[in-house]
């Protein structure tokens, strides 16, 4: 073992690694004390996540205490180092437009992180639609300075397992469409096309009102509660969530009942499904049966 220790002095030496020490000993105390705390912060915020019962509210939460770990690093390492970044900084002044160019996407990706966090566009768990090239719609899981990440839903509303990330770039130059937090009640449109030469307008609008009606009823006082919360908080006059149904022209001879619902974010396609199947069982009553009794 003394053997051991003499040749790793000895190692040091030829290194270079006392002189290191002399002068900069109490930073690197203070670096590694700070790394191994915040590995052992990130891991109980990992084990503290995994304890959540609202799966989402977890992820959020491990989200937001790496990103506070890590900038907790970075200031502190920043004031430890702060005399030797300094010197640096003034070193390679020459080089600082260069590097500029060079790391213009990240620096372009970094502002849009920023952007992000001071508007609150989004967080962990909103159900978001951006054009990065394409439309990208899905569910936000992670999200760090440089990047936001998607578990994607397709057009019909149903999860996949594929990943999306996009650089945070597309926050400063694309329009960000937010669903909400998934469950989270807000109003949506439903357009049903009708044909006015081959049906009567207004049982047409009736049976598509006593549809909805029924779907939309477990949850309709408690999206008329939320939203007038979010009228208090936000300043803004929200719609209500009552149930309207407007006739538009679409063509000559074409016209459309256009249904507003309140419906929890990310299941607007399983509640179209049942109020349009209540439609068309309320407009032909006997097809249905028929083909309930016989559904071969």
């Amino acid at each position: 073992m003394a053997d051991l220790i003499h040749l790793l002095v000895e190692f040091a030496a030829v290194m270079g690694l006392d002189r290191l020490w002399q002068r900069r000993g109490e930073e690197l105390v203070v670096t590694c004390v700070v790394l191994f705390v915040a590995a052992v912060l990130q891991r109980l915020a990992q084990r503290r996540a995994q304890g959540f019962n609202d799966h989402d509210l977890g992820r959020a939460f491990a989200v937001r205490a790496r990103n506070a770990v890590v900038a907790g690093v970075a200031l502190i390492l920043l004031l430890a180092w702060g005399s030797d970044l300094k010197s640096l900084a003034v070193s390679v002044a020459a080089l600082g437009a260069a590097a500029v160019l060079a790391m213009r996407e990240v620096i372009v990706c970094a502002l849009g992180g920023v952007y992000r966090v001071l508007t609150s566009a989004y967080q962990v768990g909103d159900i978001i639609e951006v054009t990065v090239g394409s439309e990208l719609v899905g569910e936000v899981v992670d999200i760090d300075l440089m990047h936001t990440e998607l578990i994607e839903r397709t057009p019909a509303g149903h999860a996949t397992t594929t990943r999306l990330r996009f650089p945070n770039s597309v926050l400063l130059t694309s329009a960000v469409r937010k669903q909400g937090r998934t469950g989270e009640l807000g109003v949506r449109t439903l357009r049903v096309p009708v044909a006015p030469d081959a049906m009567d307008l207004g049982r047409a609008e009736a049976a598509l009102m006593a549809a909805a009606s029924e779907v939309c009823a477990p949850f309709a006082d408690e999206a008329e509660r939320h939203l007038a919360r979010r009228r208090q908080v936000e300043l803004v006059g929200l719609p209500s969530h009552r149930l309207r149904v407007a006739l538009v022209a679409e063509k000559p001879n074409e016209v459309a009942l256009v249904l507003r619902y309140p419906c929890p974010a990310g299941q607007h396609v399983a509640l179209e499904r049942e109020i349009l199947l209540g439609y068309y069982r309320g407009l032909h009553p006997e097809g249905t049966q028929a083909v309930t009794s016989n559904p071969h």
